[in-house]
């Protein structure tokens, strides 16, 4: 009994890491019941447009692109809200509006409804992804990859047992399915409600409320800060209007030469200064009487965008634009298994069956691998690029693998490459967004995260059409082969963010603050 417990403990100290705010701990129990819900529709939604709404599997896809289009143009919007009003607001507002669309979906069970709403649940639930990675970051900032990969293997658990679940639900009602979905939203808002704060929203609403109070005199004086309406202290009347500047005395230095006012004689008055004059440019310097104005030469379109890449730089966005890039450069292959590799697979005599069973080999490994990749990315100093570098590697490999498979078909070579491509996977999810965090200003974690989520996201939309266009023109070879090619052009582009990155912090490291004086001076 005694090793048994050892064990166990052994697996739940990898699976959750120590030392977290509490917060982040009802954070990940309240994601394992948000994902539960959808764990329980989403399978389902192709039976319930066939089965329920009488539609074909054609209007069932375009359904699904818009709901995809949606929720890609979702995260930039949620990303800009989360750092303008706030992370939980954001949270809370798209709980709140996807628990209302599924139980729209479920209250009437109509085909145009069902279409407009799906759309709009796109758009609502993925303004949560990019509010609650910058949360993460405010409450553990150094330990986002941790938080991330807890969250990830969270959110695959409650998508496990969400599945298992949905088909006995849906066989009693599919009315149920939806309605169930809503309640996992509304009980996940009200763990975010109670038990996560949201400090990034507090010294915002901290910061605009003090800048209210420095421009409103009314609120001003409410605080006990009197607004000078005269002269020093208000013991001096204000000068008359049209008083010349000049005429307005400085306040006396007192006997001591301090220069500084007496007590009691209310706030200085400083002295008008006279204007230095102007130093004129070789543009505008007057030649015999006559002002000569010379238009400075148009700066170039590389010029100007030389200077951009720069500020981008400096501000870390181009290196989350690489990271994103690259990362499209993995969503594209991943998004292969899902539509081509079962036509590859029953080409070679597998069934449906064969073929879910690698997604339910998957999600298995996604568990385990979570707590353990962690766990020895801590203990062997892993850094994020290395993983984002072996997330590609690995990618590369596996589907490598299914190329391989067009001279040998059997059912292993399938399970090998699935394997190889979810430890891939694995390395890539407890990174990638850890890396955003790591280049991403406090006050646009939420832009940031948003935007990565959105370029590597346009990836999904774009993969199945491209995809199925090279097998249709080329054959299914063809495709694993690009897909090859491109996991090694998004390692290629992985190295370059890295290069960026580093040469952007040891400029932000070398960099003198603004105003210092060098000494010796």
């Amino acid at each position: 009994m005694k090793p048994v417990v050892r064990l166990a403990a052994r697996l739940r100290a990898a699976a959750i890491p120590t030392g977290l705010p509490p917060s982040l701990y009802w954070l990940a129990a309240g994601q394992v019941v948000d994902s539960l819900g959808s764990g329980l529709v989403f399978p389902l939604t192709t039976l319930f447009v066939v089965q329920v709404l009488g539609r074909d599997l054609t209007w069932a896809g375009s359904v699904l692109f818009f709901h995809s289009l949606a929720a890609t143009l979702g995260a930039t919007l949620g990303g800009r809200l989360a750092d303008a009003h706030g992370r939980k607001p954001v949270l809370l507002a798209s709980l709140a509006g996807a628990a209302l669309c599924s139980l729209v979906i479920g209250w009437r069970q109509e085909a145009a409804l069902y279409a407009a709403t799906m759309a709009v649940f796109g758009l609502v639930i993925s303004l949560f992804r990019p509010a609650s990675q910058a949360l993460v970051s405010d409450l553990a900032p150094g330990r986002e990859r941790q938080v991330f990969g807890l969250v990830y293997m969270a959110n695959n658990l409650g998508i496990a047992a969400g599945a298992a679940l949905g088909g006995i639900v849906a066989a009693w009602s599919f009315r149920a399915v939806f309605w169930a979905d809503a309640l996992t939203y509304a009980v996940f808002a009200l763990v975010l409600a109670k038990a996560v704060p949201d400090p990034y929203g507090q010294r915002l609403r901290a910061r605009r409320s003090q800048a209210r109070a420095a421009t409103d005199p009314a609120a001003s004086q409410s605080r006990g800060h009197p607004v000078s309406t005269g002269g020093a202290g208000g013991d001096e009347p204000a000068p008359a209007p049209g008083t010349p500047a000049a005429a307005v005395s400085a306040v006396p230095v007192p006997a001591g030469g301090t220069g500084a006012p007496e007590p009691g004689s209310g706030p200085a008055v400083a002295a008008p200064r006279t204007p230095a004059p102007a130093v004129q440019s070789p543009a505008t310097r007057p030649r015999g009487g006559r002002q000569e104005h010379r238009a400075d030469p148009p700066r170039s379109l590389g010029s100007a965008w030389g200077t951009r890449l720069a500020v981008w730089h400096r501000q870390g966005l181009l290196t989350v634009v690489l990271l994103a890039v690259a990362s499209a450069g993995l969503f594209f292959p991943y998004a292969q298994l899902h539509t081509a590799l079962p036509v590859d697979m029953t080409r070679h005599g597998f069934s449906e069956a064969a073929y879910g069973l690698l997604w339910t080999l998957n999600a298995l490994l996604v568990v385990v691998m979570t707590p353990v990749a962690s766990t020895w990315a801590d203990r062997r100093g892993w850094t994020l690029d290395g993983m984002l570098k072996g997330s590609a590697a690995l990618h590369a490999a596996g589907f490598a693998l299914l190329l391989v498979t067009g001279v040998w078909p059997a059912y292993a070579a399938f399970a090998l490459a699935m394997v190889v491509i979810t430890a891939g996977e694995v390395l890539h999810a407890i990174s990638y967004n850890a890396a955003v965090a790591r280049a991403a200003p406090e006050d646009r974690r939420g832009s940031y995260q948003g935007l990565a989520g959105t370029l590597a996201g346009a990836a999904w939309m774009v993969g199945p059409l491209a995809g199925g266009a090279i097998v249709d023109r080329l054959g299914i070879h063809a495709l694993w082969t690009v897909t090859v090619a491109v996991a090694l052009a998004a390692l290629g582009v992985f190295r370059l963010a890295e290069a960026v990155e580093s040469a952007r912090r040891r400029a932000s490291d070398a960099a003198v603050p603004t105003g210092s004086v060098p000494q010796g001076t």
